[in-house]
């Protein structure tokens, strides 16, 4: 879909440290997209009433099942079980004023699941807020620790 690939490009900065970019030691494996050579961040968008969220493994749920058009589609994609993937649609359904996915029913033609307006805007959301950070990560970066790690 046009759709969820427009919005999955990702902003990948230059590095100025060129110690600091080689390749991580073996199993520094620390959580969080790298937005930066020196920052790694994460973060959700809740619905604080509810507590329902809406973070990086379920937009991918979400691009899945637009790229799909399957929910049991998306999940063996993804490596997890229908079961698990259904429960995720359904509080990611539970997160807003509306749906983010619709399942149609099955039959001779077989069903099928996609993704509603509010379930795009999610997504669009989601992927604007993650460039923004990024920006900000690197002027953050530029700002704060430009020499953080070179010796005076």
């Amino acid at each position: 879909m046009d759709f969820v690939k427009q919005i999955s490009n990702r902003l990948t900065p230059a590095c100025h440290n060129k110690r600091m970019c080689a390749a991580p030691k073996t199993g520094n494996k620390l959580p969080g997209d790298a937005y930066t050579a020196h920052l790694r961040a994460r973060f959700w968008l809740v619905n604080p009433e509810t507590g329902e969220y809406v973070g990086k493994g379920r937009v991918a749920l979400l691009e899945a099942i637009a790229r799909t058009g399957s929910i049991r589609q998306a999940a063996k994609e993804m490596g997890m079980s229908y079961k698990r993937a259904w429960t995720l649609v359904q509080a990611l359904n539970a997160l807003g004023p509306k749906p983010m996915v619709e399942k149609e029913a099955g039959g001779r033609a077989g069903g099928g699941a996609r993704l509603t307006p509010f379930g795009e805007r999610t997504l669009a959301v989601y992927h604007g807020l993650q460039q923004d950070l990024a920006r900000q990560a690197q002027e953050l970066e530029a700002r704060w620790l430009a020499h953080w790690l070179n010796e005076e």
